[in-house]
């Protein structure tokens, strides 16, 4: 089952892109629950890091060829195993020698010839390759999943994770001189504090909720991510050095060191306020996608985090770590189960119902059963009737019944249409 789900994620449109995220979250959440249900650590502890890197790829990897060790001492000491690995070779040799002599006798023999194609229509292509992909898929991750049980379950013979050995690691990359960090940082600073003073204008905009000369609110907003999400990434890895690499950091940081760390995360939060306003700004005026749902909710979560390296800068015992895992666990939790399709087609049916067109209207129905479901409500047919009835609707769909069948038929044909709320209510609204 893990095999098929993967296998089709990796053809998943972008609408998808959440419960490909899904996957990803599940398999390392499930490899840490695993190593923590093995062994005696805490959830969370000063080094997470380290130990989801243990649990996810170390520990699975090490013990990736166990399966087939297990396998192969099985058929070996019972008489089935034996037998079975025989018929299997046996198997191996028939295909190519089958498919020559099917050849040869269809060539010869036109009655021979329509009796396999007869057979041969029987069995559908699409489903030999899917099944070959899936079992070609299966072996690896069974040989993960496998290794990471088996490295939990033999504990006692593996290394384990001794927050010692962690503490030394970062003790021994602390070569930096402290004099050297602030000599390097304090530029930075002063570059950010004249930024912001020639660019006041610009940034106040959007708390004003003023647009700025010679821009459009996509590229406002846009510019305002992509300036955010670079200085982010700087701003943690300037603050990650600062805080790994110099000599004097950890449980003895000196209040300068501090003082760079608060600066420079004050200063990424007041470009994460104004980038969100920026956004809300964009939301407000062209209404909500799923790309910007997942950018304010990125935003948000790196404020939060942000927020965090603050606290542990004035209470040094702070567990930055388990906050922080905790904190994107239920922010996670909230944006899958919040069913944001709903909410972005809720949100645009009604506060841009006279400025949303038939374009809008389908796209929005394409993007999960959640939306979907909205869109058939009773409540917002007029306002779709109108947008599907207008002069500049080139969807090919004119009428409210029209997409309704569009919807019905997509659901017919998804695998998960009895699994989900949202399914039921389509079929309720579809009149099914």
């Amino acid at each position: 089952k893990i095999a098929q789900a993967i296998s089709q994620r990796l053809e998943l449109p972008e609408k998808e892109y959440l419960k490909f995220l899904d996957i990803v979250f599940l398999f390392a959440g499930i490899a840490y629950l695993v190593y923590l249900a093995g062994g005696e650590s805490r959830a969370f502890g000063r080094f997470f890091p380290f130990e989801l890197l243990k649990s996810s790829l170390a520990d699975p990897f090490s013990h990736f060829g166990k399966e087939y060790s297990a396998i192969s001492d099985t058929a070996k000491q019972t008489r089935a195993g034996r037998t079975v690995k025989p018929v299997i070779l046996g198997i191996i040799i028939a295909v190519p020698l089958t498919s020559v002599v099917g050849s040869l006798l269809m060539s010869a023999d036109s009655g021979v010839e329509q009796m396999l194609i007869r057979m041969a229509d029987l069995i559908h292509p699409e489903n030999i390759w899917t099944l070959i992909w899936e079992l070609l898929i299966s072996i690896p991750v069974g040989g993960y999943l496998f290794g990471m049980l088996y490295s939990s379950l033999h504990r006692s013979d593996e290394n384990s994770l001794d927050e010692q050995q962690c503490e030394k690691l970062c003790e021994s990359a602390r070569k930096i001189s402290n004099a050297a960090v602030y000599t390097a940082v304090t530029p930075i600073c002063v570059l950010y504090g004249l930024f912001f003073i020639s660019q006041a204008n610009y940034f106040l905009s959007a708390f004003a909720g003023r647009l700025p000369d010679h821009y459009s609110y996509a590229q406002y907003a846009r510019k305002g991510f992509f300036e955010l999400f670079a200085i982010e990434l700087i701003n943690a890895a300037v603050i990650f050095c600062m805080s790994f690499f110099s000599k004097k950091c950890g449980k003895n940081k000196p209040k300068a060191l501090k003082f760079y760390t608060v600066l420079i995360s004050v200063f990424t939060l007041v470009i994460t306020a104004t980038a969100i306003s920026k956004m809300v700004m964009y939301i407000e005026n062209y209404g909500l996608t799923q790309l910007r749902v997942y950018t304010t909710w990125f935003m948000v979560l790196t404020a939060v985090m942000f927020i965090y390296v603050i606290i542990r800068q004035f209470k040094p015992d702070f567990g930055f770590m388990r906050a922080a895992a905790c904190t994107f666990t239920v922010m996670f939790a909230l944006l899958c189960f919040s069913r944001p399709d709903a909410l972005i087609a809720k949100f645009n049916l009604e506060n841009r119902a006279e400025k949303l067109s038939a374009y809008d209207i389908v796209e929005m129905s394409g993007l999960s059963d959640d939306a979907a479901a909205v869109i058939l409500d009773k409540k917002y047919h007029d306002v779709i009737q109108a947008a599907l009835r207008s002069e500049a609707n080139h969807t090919g769909i004119n009428s409210a019944y029209q997409l309704k069948c569009r919807i019905s038929s997509t659901l017919d044909n998804s695998p998960y249409a009895e699994l989900n709320l949202s399914a039921v209510l389509i079929r309720q609204r579809a009149g099914r």
